[in-house]
């Protein structure tokens, strides 16, 4: 990394910076970038080189020479979104009942039942894999969620989703010994379920079901 590039960086990360800029994982991508062996034994940037747009935009208009400007579009900007698929209450019953079916009961038990919390509140899988046992009221028939930033809100139930969740409360707790006293939804070894690994079982359940309703 020459030196002068090394000063472009500085240069660059301090006015960025005073923009309002916070910058956390930037300061290590552009080092990392200045060190490589594509960079480091050539003392310029390169397009088929850089990874760092805003960076080499900059050190262009310092010393053109040492950083082209990058074509539009060689470095996506746009994140694709997915389509979101609406699904009916015939499909999340069908979800529901596909996770009772393989594997150990618990987990089906588990997954089957975030399923239609999340269907039945609009929780977000984050949220409901949170709660603890202190969150739900089910005689009163309300839960409290803790959502982004740890803002609280409280979520009405209905008397048969209240008394699905009650149901579940004490079947899991037969199948198996909770490890974690706290969780209200408990994987098959008694551990808090990790939100990754209900989206790979969602995924799994959902594809053989995507297919046209008669």
């Amino acid at each position: 990394m020459t030196t002068v590039l090394t000063g472009y960086e500085q240069e660059y990360l301090r006015l960025r910076r005073q923009m309002g800029a916070t910058l956390h994982a930037h300061e290590g991508l552009i080092t990392n970038f200045l060190l490589s062996p594509e960079t480091a034994g050539q003392g310029a940037t390169t397009v088929e080189a850089t990874a760092v747009r805003g960076f080499a935009a900059y050190v262009h208009t310092q010393n053109p020479a040492l950083a082209p400007i990058i074509p539009a579009g060689l470095i996506p900007s746009k994140v694709v979104h997915a389509i979101p698929y609406i699904y009916t209450p015939l499909r999340t019953v069908e979800l529901m009942d596909a996770a009772l079916s393989p594997g150990p009961p618990a987990r089906g038990l588990t997954v089957s039942t975030v399923i239609g919390l999340m269907a039945a509140t609009g929780m977000r899988i984050g949220e409901a894999l949170a709660l603890n046992l202190e969150d739900l009221d089910l005689g009163a028939g309300v839960i409290t969620v803790t959502g982004k930033y740890r803002k609280g809100r409280l979520v009405p139930l209905h008397p048969s989703t209240a008394g699905a969740l009650g149901h579940y409360l004490s079947a899991s707790r037969d199948l198996v010994t909770a490890r974690d006293p706290d969780a209200f939804f408990l994987t098959y070894i008694g551990t808090r379920p990790h939100t990754g690994n209900l989206q790979t079982a969602f995924r799994s359940l959902a594809r053989p079901l995507a297919r046209p309703l008669a």
